[in-house]
């Protein structure tokens, strides 16, 4: 009951006011119901939209390549999803999609004949990430990995949805942030993005007002020390920047995901380019000669 109210809490509102703006908007609901004509409502098609992005795409050339190149070396991590509610010692098997974690509505849940515990960095159960096994992992990638640059792709909040609020994203975001710039805070070290987790509710993002704002000028403010002026006036308009790394010919492209996410709920009003995101990464990838995806 408890994991549910909190679900219907967060997501009834958006989903009932979006499937509503999308039946029944005032735009579209004269033609769906048959009484105009227009306007004539076509239906995106991502074939189409990729045969234009591609018809004027130029042959080939492969590039020569550098018998000494020179090498970077960089970390690729995601979905740490943090449980500050972790405790070692708790129930690793409950009712709950997520347990390892204090919380006073568990202890109606625990199955019969629980036996396993959360251990003190973790354990192999429906658990998440405890923050020592996080700070351990920066305290990893930083001092003993020591790479050119490292990618975060988002995904810093814990599973249990049904209890988000602002303060738990805004903890996460700002808590890695700092930790990670203790050694690595210089332009280029990092090139973080937002998850679909980052989101609120999970996944959502409304695109049509300035009601999830505050996810993109808070992340742009803790993220300051990686991105370049540029890169942070894009990001905190679209979520989304494109940047040299210091020093190299490499374009690192940042992507805002939740405006492209199939389970935001925003976009059932409207999914056509939201934000103009597609239009600014064509028009970022039409500037390079040579692309990595």
């Amino acid at each position: 009951k408890y994991m549910c109210e909190g679900v219907e809490n967060l997501y009834v509102g958006p989903v009932l006011r979006n499937l509503v703006a999308r039946v029944f908007n005032a735009e579209t609901s004269c033609v769906k119901l048959g009484f105009c004509k227009y306007p004539i409502l076509v239906k995106d098609s991502d074939v189409e939209y990729t045969r234009r992005v591609l018809s004027d795409k130029p042959p080939v050339k492969r590039p020569i390549v550098d018998p000494n190149p020179s090498k970077l070396r960089f970390v690729v991590f995601a979905d740490a999803h943090i449980d500050y509610e972790y405790k070692e010692g708790t129930d690793a098997v409950c009712k709950f999609p997520v347990c390892c974690r204090i919380n006073e509505h568990l202890s109606d849940t625990k199955e019969d004949k629980a036996t396993e515990k959360a251990g003190k960095y973790g354990a192999v159960a429906k658990c998440d990430l405890a923050p020592i096994t996080f700070y351990s992992f920066i305290d990893f990638v930083t001092n003993t990995l020591k790479p050119d640059f490292i990618l975060w792709l988002g995904d810093n909040t814990g599973h249990n949805v049904w209890e988000h609020e602002k303060k738990n994203h805004l903890r996460s975001m700002k808590d890695a942030s700092e930790r990670f710039q203790v050694k690595y805070g210089k332009l280029g070290d990092m090139y973080p993005v937002l998850g679909n987790h980052e989101g609120l509710p999970c996944d959502n993002f409304d695109v049509y007002s300035n009601k999830h704002q505050w996810i993109l000028d808070n992340s742009t403010d803790f993220w300051k020390p990686w991105l370049t002026p540029e890169s942070q006036k894009s990001h905190r308009e679209i979520g989304c920047y494109s940047q040299l790394h210091p020093g190299t010919s490499l374009r690192v492209i940042g992507i805002n995901p939740l405006v492209l996410d199939t389970m935001n709920e925003y976009l059932w009003k409207n999914s056509t380019n939201p934000y103009h995101v597609l239009t600014w990464l064509e028009a970022q990838l039409s500037k390079l000669s040579l692309i990595h995806i």
